[in-house]
Parts: structure tokens; C-alpha cells; sequence
């Protein structure tokens, strides 16, 4: 990092899946890519980068020197401010009620 500002990186190094697919969950669950980041003390942030076609939203990281949180804020703000994504938000399909004899 000495010679970088910050870096850019994948939040995760598989696909989102939804909360409800147990098994994709338990695939992509620990496939993070927050480990390096915990570990060294890199100030970092996540920040959106749209959605799959499914609605399952995605990420990027951004990751600077330690202790140097301003730098992080400012991209995350800046690529934020640029491509609107932290504003955007899947459809919500709505299940339909089940009717229910009592």
C-alpha cells in the first residue's frame, strides 16, 4: 500500500445468493473477501455496485492505509455520487396469501 492511494476489490469471491437458498448460502458463506483486510488493520468499505438479474444486490470494497478512513470515505462517496447505485433498489416481488381454511 505504500505506494497506493487505495485499492479496489471484490466483496466477495462468489455471487450473492438469496437468504432463502440454504444451500448456495452455505457455498458462498466465508467467500468474503474481508479477511485481509480484518487482519492487517486496512481501513476499507463496502460499497453497492448494482444487482444480479435476480435482485440480489452486489459490492465492491475499497480499501486504503491503516488509520486512513477519510481516503476510503471519499472514494466510497465519489464512485457513490457517480453511478447512483447506493440509492437504487431491487423490485420487491410480494408473495401472494396463502388461503387458509380454519
Amino acid at each position: 500500500m505504500r505506494a497506493l492511494d487505495a485499492v479496489v476489490t471484490l466483496s466477495s469471491l462468489l455471487l450473492p445468493c438469496r437468504l432463502d437458498d440454504l444451500a448456495a448460502l452455505a457455498k458462498t458463506y466465508g467467500q468474503e473477501c474481508w479477511l485481509v483486510v480484518n487482519v492487517t488493520g486496512t481501513s476499507a468499505i463496502s460499497v453497492p455496485t448494482g444487482h444480479t438479474a435476480t435482485g440480489v444486490p452486489l459490492a465492491m470494497q475499497i480499501a486504503a492505509r491503516a488509520f486512513d478512513e477519510p481516503m476510503v470515505y471519499r472514494i466510497a462517496q465519489a464512485f457513490c455520487a457517480a453511478t447512483g447505485f447506493a440509492d437504487k433498489r431491487p423490485p420487491i416481488k410480494l408473495r401472494e396469501k396463502v388461503a387458509t381454511t380454519a
